[in-house]
């Protein structure tokens, strides 16, 4: 991103939300040209490293504006704005082209940015005040955005592969166990089992193993992935653990990867059943 100016006092130059916007544009650029040729996999542009690469330039917009003059700096920014929401827009209406008639979570997302469009060009307060409660929850944003594009990547997936990646949505008690750790609550062992359980059923290739998802749980150390959070929480979960275990934490691991095996799982459901 461009080197950015401050004015007198410390604040950031209008030239910070152009240039902002232009970075979320060019996220946005890359779907719209991905799709040009109909040979290309569209759901290759949602992928994890993408998605959160889509996340860091959404979320030094969402910053920008939140520490804009406002309306004075959206007013000098219109036409770079006006030209990101068409960029959004371009990049949506070839995604929704792959959909076909399965674009009811498109369609909402497309409807939520519509309206966060029309009333930051308008210069409506109300946008300041979200930009500033996104900016200060960075984390919650950067979940629901991830929840939301992991969950278009598996449904362009399912065309793709002609029906044959089944889709699941990202679940409400994943969510939920995400923002348990926002708030700051220690995971539990069932809540840590939960989380990544969603991770390996989520259908992404980076957890299509038990042992992918402990390893990535184990090892994310970069405070800009939306998981994050969760995954220190965890490994704070296994040091407390280790100290009562024979073996330490690589014995805690070793069960979580166990336990996470879907046979593990079946055997566990049939014993709560006799």
């Amino acid at each position: 991103m461009k080197k950015t100016q401050t004015k007198a006092g410390g604040k950031k130059d209008v030239r910070w939300i152009e240039s902002a916007a232009d970075e979320v544009g060019k996220r946005c650029d890359e779907i719209t040209l991905h799709a040009l040729d109909p040979k290309n996999m569209l759901s290759e542009c949602f992928s994890l490293t993408r998605s959160v690469g889509f996340n860091e330039a959404c979320s030094q917009f969402l910053i920008a504006i939140a520490e804009s003059e406002f309306p004075a700096d959206i007013v000098a920014a219109r036409k770079p704005l006006e030209r990101m929401k068409e960029r959004v827009t371009q990049a949506n209406q070839k995604i929704s082209a792959r959909l076909g008639d399965n674009r009811e979570l498109l369609d909402g997302i497309s409807c939520c940015e519509e309206t966060f469009f029309k009333l930051l060009i308008e210069g409506d307060p109300s946008i300041h005040v979200i930009a500033k409660f996104a900016a200060s929850h960075l984390t919650l944003i950067r979940i629901v955005l991830t929840a939301a594009m992991t969950n278009v990547r598996k449904q362009l997936e399912n065309i793709e592969h002609n029906g044959e990646v089944k889709v699941h949505a990202f679940s409400f008690k994943a969510l939920q166990q995400l923002l348990a750790a926002i708030r700051g609550r220690l995971a539990d062992r069932a809540e840590a089992l939960d989380f990544m359980r969603s991770l390996y059923n989520s259908g992404d290739p980076e957890f299509n193993s038990c042992h992918k998802v402990v390893d990535f749980v184990r090892t994310c150390k970069n405070a800009h992935n939306p998981y994050f959070n969760q995954c220190a929480r965890i490994r704070s979960l296994v040091k407390t653990s280790a100290k009562k275990e024979v073996g330490g934490e690589d014995r805690v691991w070793r069960t979580f990867a166990q336990e996470l095996k879907p046979s593990h799982a079946k055997s566990r459901k049939s014993k709560s059943h006799r």
